[in-house]
């Protein structure tokens, strides 16, 4: 997964993401508004938890709070992008570490090893290093660990069922580690007890870690999920969909099996609107081919307003996506989502708590539409299903 993150954010140009803070840590500043070249794949904090440094996948490296600046590997020619970093005890230094293991050292930064005479079985996704600075660990995706100069192997998520890669690996300073999942899952080993937490799940992949060695807390870094803007075509309503899916796979990581609602038990989200199209396989309108249709339509006037099916908590708002346009997602807990389609506006933002009856924008024509309409979608863990028999009988269920 980080791998065809890396691809795309490089192809288009991604944005970098934010820094967030996490149990108590200081927030030094991000890169969230910034354009850079390559998107940014993983942190360190500082001994005195006053700052932090950014990596991006070309080795650029950003420097806030007081964390100071002592190379990078900007002028080389890297057979893999870099993927992590780790500081020195003292601050005056660290290390980069590249996917295929390889280590580049800068400051007061020495070296220790590297696995690139290794044949690895996942790349390497991030490294930590020991309270001396005369070692240090790296991880793998598959939460495999590899030790370095006075480092000891106190353990590995190899043998755990994780649902997404680890992406980031760091140390508080003690003589231990963690590992992050993409989906934000913590992973805790020191030499009294390995520990497994979870973070607050969020609509996009986290990318990077680093423990505040200066007090309580962590950091993460995120890497926004690419809106497909594929040609127009058959593949783009399918394309669509799959990002939905996706991004409900981070969204709802934290939560636990699925709870069904009960039938008719979701309000209209265009009360009296007449369904123009159902659920199901159809012919597409616009292309010919027969396909599934995700959700059903409800046909209205442009600029009628669409509101919340049940309560929730907006997860994305998507202005250009190919075939669904403008799209309103919201997570409902107990992994079940709404979605709401081909907008011509949108009144919430990613993050917003929402009642059933909530405005959450207006009817429009956006993407693939022949006409003014809302596509309304529900999802069981991300998988759209047939909303008919739980939507309440304010939706008038006309002939498609």
């Amino acid at each position: 997964m980080l791998a065809a993150l890396l691809a795309v954010a490089l192809t288009l140009g991604i944005p970098p993401g934010d820094v967030i803070p996490d149990a108590g840590a200081p927030d030094h500043g991000d890169l969230a508004e910034a354009e850079i070249n390559s998107p940014i794949v993983g942190m360190a904090g500082s001994p005195s938890g006053g700052g932090y440094w950014l990596v991006a996948a070309d080795g650029g490296v950003f420097a806030f709070g007081d964390a100071g600046f002592f190379g990078s590997t900007g002028s080389l020619v890297l057979n893999s992008p870099i993927v992590g970093m780790a500081a020195t005890s003292s601050g005056g230094g660290y290390w980069l570490v590249a996917a295929d293991g390889g280590v580049f050292a800068f400051g007061d930064a020495g070296f220790f090893g590297s696995t690139g005479s290794l044949v690895l079985n996942s790349p390497i996704v991030g490294m930590a290093a020991t309270s001396s600075g005369d070692g240090y660990w790296m991880a793998a995706a598959d939460g495999g660990v590899f030790a370095f100069g006075d480092a000891g192997f106190l353990g590995s998520a190899a043998e755990v069922d994780l649902d997404r890669p680890v992406v980031g690996f760091g140390t508080d300073g003690a003589e231990g580690y963690t590992m992050v999942t993409g989906d934000g899952v913590v992973i805790g080993f020191s030499e009294a007890a390995s520990s497994i937490a979870t973070a607050e799940c969020r609509p996009e992949p986290v990318s990077g870690f680093a423990a505040n060695a200066g007090g309580p807390g962590w950091w993460i870094t995120t890497t926004p999920l690419p809106v497909p803007r594929t040609v127009p075509s058959a593949a783009s309503s399918p394309a669509d969909s799959a990002t939905v899916d996706e991004l409900l796979s981070y969204a709802q990581a934290c939560q636990g099996d699925v709870v069904e609602p009960a039938f008719g038990s979701l309000s209209s989200p265009v009360p009296g609107a007449r369904r123009s199209s159902s659920f199901g396989s159809r012919v597409h309108p616009i292309w010919g081919v027969r396909q599934l249709h995700a959700g059903i339509d409800a046909a209205a006037p442009t600029g009628t307003p669409v509101l919340a099916a049940s309560d929730g908590e907006v997860v994305q708002v998507a202005a250009g996506m190919t075939a669904y346009g403008r799209l309103v997602v919201v997570d409902h807990g107990d992994r079940v989502a709404t979605a709401y389609a081909h907008l011509s506006a949108v009144d919430v933002e990613v993050g917003d708590a929402v009642t059933r009856g909530q405005q959450l924008g207006r009817v429009g024509s956006t993407g693939f539409a022949t006409g003014p309409h809302l596509h309304f979608e529900l999802r069981f863990d991300g998988v759209p299903v047939d909303p008919r028999r739980y939507l309440d009988a304010t939706f008038v269920s006309a002939p498609a």
